[in-house]
């Protein structure tokens, strides 16, 4: 089975849960949030996330395309098992279905967050680091220039003696650009 069919495969068994509990089908009512069992707070999400995962094969983002098929298909496997627990430890569903849908909304905000905060970091780093990391490529050169049959392992292993690095052999040699 492609991750197309897989795609459609869920989105056809969320719309039959949400048909069959009444639910209509427009996508500004299931945006706006539905009240009901726990599977069809799921399957809502099903068919949202598969509109948001077309839109992102269309831009070409792959990392989100990504993101959107697993969440797709977590959502579908917690569709499917909660259609067949009518019941959760006592508690009625729509009760348990505010509870996650709330705790998933977080889950996404803060993914989404942390996220970029991550890649803020990552390019803060990168830029204190890249001084260092050019006069590294510096040294490699003159002894690339001096050795030129030397592989760029080696070419590391002799920058980190000559700079009394503390770096591992294989994270100077990334840096390299010889």
């Amino acid at each position: 089975m492609t991750w197309r069919q897989s795609i459609a495969k869920a989105v056809a068994d969320a719309q039959l849960v949400l048909v069959t509990e009444g639910h209509p089908l427009r996508r500004d009512t299931l945006r706006e949030g539905i009240k009901g069992s726990f599977a069809s707070v799921m399957a809502a999400r099903v068919i949202l996330f598969a509109d948001d995962l077309q839109k992102a094969v269309k831009a070409g983002n792959i990392d989100q395309a990504l993101n959107l098929f697993h969440e797709i298909l977590s959502a579908w496997q917690d569709m499917d098992h909660a259609a067949k627990i009518p019941e959760l430890n006592g508690w009625p569903i729509a009760d348990v279905a505010d509870d996650v849908n709330s705790a998933i909304n977080l889950g996404l905000s803060s993914r989404r967050n942390l996220r970029g905060m991550l890649v803020r970091s990552n390019q803060e780093r990168r830029a204190s680091r890249q001084r260092e990391w050019d006069q590294w490529n510096v040294l490699a050169a003159s002894i690339k220039q001096k050795n030129p049959r030397l592989s760029k392992i080696e070419v590391a292993r002799r920058v980190k003696k000559e700079l009394g690095l503390t770096e591992h052999d294989d994270s100077i040699a990334r840096r390299l650009e010889t």
